[in-house]
């Protein structure tokens, strides 16, 4: 039982350090464009004034329940794909929950994300969504085939399932990765 709550405080640490290295990685990237173009720019910790800005906002309109879901399937499709990656490959505490198998949830969860979008998109009632949510989904289910097909080939060429075993079988200088051992695959991961 110990064990499962360190790993929980180990996953929720992880997650509270990559939300907030994204957020100030933008701010600062948002910070050089603007003085590449000669202007001042926003300060770096605008993101964060902006994200307490629109959770406090309120609309009179109801769109339904699936509106407001939507964008919460899509947070978890990204957070859920975060916690079951290990993040830094022999770390303690940015292993998050990796287990043998976990590229099959991996797979799942990066469409779980686009369907959160849809469902959103299509609850909003703009006469345009059915054709952006059709056309979105068809997109995603394109792109999936032939990723789908590069992770059977590295899955099959390592004779693992897990990303874990995977990453550790690329250590040892760049002869031992994937994109020079199995080029077709990282062709077909990369359309």
């Amino acid at each position: 039982m110990v064990d499962i709550l360190i790993k929980i405080g180990y996953a929720l640490a992880s997650l509270f350090v990559i939300m907030n290295y994204g957020l100030l990685l933008m701010g600062t990237t948002m910070k050089i464009i603007a003085r590449v173009q000669g202007r001042i720019g926003p300060p770096v910790w605008i993101l964060y004034a902006n994200i307490a800005r629109n959770l406090t906002m309120r609309t009179s309109i109801y769109h339904g329940i699936m509106f407001y879901l939507g964008p919460v399937f899509r947070i978890t499709g990204g957070v859920g794909l975060y916690l079951f990656i290990p993040a830094v490959y022999g770390s303690t505490w940015l292993q998050n929950f990796s287990f043998s198998g976990d590229v099959i949830l991996v797979i799942y969860f990066i469409f779980f994300g686009m369907l959160g979008m849809a469902l959103g998109a299509g609850e909003s009632g703009h006469p345009y969504s059915a054709m952006g949510v059709m056309r979105g989904l068809s997109q995603v289910t394109a792109s999936e085939v032939p990723f789908a097909l590069a992770i059977i080939a590295l899955a099959a060429q390592h004779h693992t399932l897990s990303i874990t075993n995977i990453v550790a079988a690329q250590q040892g200088g760049f002869m031992h990765w994937n994109m020079i051992t199995n080029p077709l695959a990282t062709a077909a991961g990369m359309l």
